[in-house]
């Protein structure tokens, strides 16, 4: 990936970036099947968290996995996105991570986001509101500290349901 540009962004470092929160692209796929784009997602987050450190930036929010490792069947995405969380967390050395998850998955309320690319994989299969699993994201994010050795720099942002 190239390095940053003075075109691609406007912010540079600043007494008052410090008191910034960052959030990295929306479109990165760091569970992707697909190698390429999984490796071309991680390089980008840690040029974006690289350069966020470099300005004084002290927090960052990363979207969250779009699927658990329950729901799509393998923990092989959730141990990618926690590899990529973990070099992350090297690059950027002064600044908190903030992984941005749902409380729970509920069908309908997904983010709609384009990626990277479209998954390789069969789509998962929808669940009815009797066989919503309130713990996946718990387990998901479980999996993310625990690989990252429950980092004191990494957090977990919470998005409540409509409901709350």
């Amino acid at each position: 990936m190239p390095p940053l540009t003075p075109g691609d962004t406007t912010l540079f470092p600043e007494v008052y970036t410090s008191g910034f929160v960052g959030y990295a692209s929306p479109w990165l796929d760091l569970c992707s099947p697909d190698h390429v784009i999984a490796s071309i997602s991680r390089q980008v987050l840690n040029l974006e968290v690289n350069y966020a450190n470099f300005c004084g930036v002290r927090s960052i929010i990363i979207p969250g996995p779009r699927q658990d490792s329950a729901q799509a069947g393998s923990g092989r995405g959730i141990a990618q996105y926690a590899r990529a969380i973990q070099e992350a967390l090297l690059i950027g050395t002064r600044m908190n991570l903030i992984v941005h998850l749902p409380m729970y998955r509920e069908p309908g309320l997904e983010e709609k986001v384009a990626q990277l690319s479209i998954s390789k994989e069969a789509p998962a299969k929808t669940q009815t509101s009797e066989e919503i699993d309130i713990f996946t994201t718990w387990d998901s994010w479980h999996t993310i500290r625990t690989v990252c050795e429950y980092d004191a720099k990494l957090f977990v942002g919470k998005c409540f349901s409509k409901q709350f």
